[in-house]
Formats: structure tokens, C-alpha cells, sequence
């Protein structure tokens, strides 16, 4: 994939991959709510693979580890999860957005 692939593709947003406009009725609302969908389908998935990846390899159920190995796979899990739970806070943050 190219950087032009890249730059459209999975921002959740249609073409050109910039939110609506928030000018038109109801477009603050949409905008928001399309935020809130790239955020929690289009980071969450890949990051659940990454963290779901890294366990597979500190289990050591694809060979076996240096330590320093484990420990940066630890790392890696330890930040994906704290990642996760940023995405999981902005779209709380945006859900209530929305209510209002």
C-alpha cells in the first residue's frame, strides 16, 4: 500500500478523508458521530490486533524468547492497552457530545 492508498482509506469520513462540514443542519452531530466511528472501528480494531499479536508472542506459543524480548513485548501490551482505553475515553467523550 502507497501513501495514497493510505491517505483516504479507513478514516471513516468518505472521500478525500476530511470530517463534514459542521456548517449544514445537523452537521456538528454527524461530524461527530462519524469522529466517534473512526475512532472506536478504525484505531480500536488494528490496535486489538497488535495487542492480541504481542500476547501470542510473549506466550511464547511461536518460539522462544530472549528476555529482552518478554520485556518489550510487555511494553508493547502494556501501551496498547493504556492506548485502548484513551480511544475508549475520547469516544465516551464524544458519545456525551452527542447527547447534548
Amino acid at each position: 500500500m502507497n501513501d495514497a492508498d493510505r491517505q483516504g482509506s479507513g478514516s471513516g469520513y468518505g472521500e478525500g478523508g476530511a470530517p463534514p462540514s459542521s456548517s449544514a443542519p445537523g452537521g456538528r452531530e454527524e461530524a461527530l458521530e462519524k469522529v466517534r466511528a473512526a475512532l472506536n472501528h478504525d484505531l480500536r480494531t488494528p490496535l486489538t490486533v497488535i495487542i492480541s499479536y504481542a500476547q501470542t508472542l510473549a506466550q511464547e506459543r511461536v518460539g522462544e524468547l530472549n528476555q529482552r524480548q518478554k520485556e518489550m513485548l510487555e511494553v508493547v501490551v502494556r501501551e496498547s492497552f493504556r492506548m485502548d482505553e484513551l480511544i475508549r475515553e475520547l469516544v465516551s467523550l464524544l458519545r456525551k457530545a452527542l447527547e447534548q
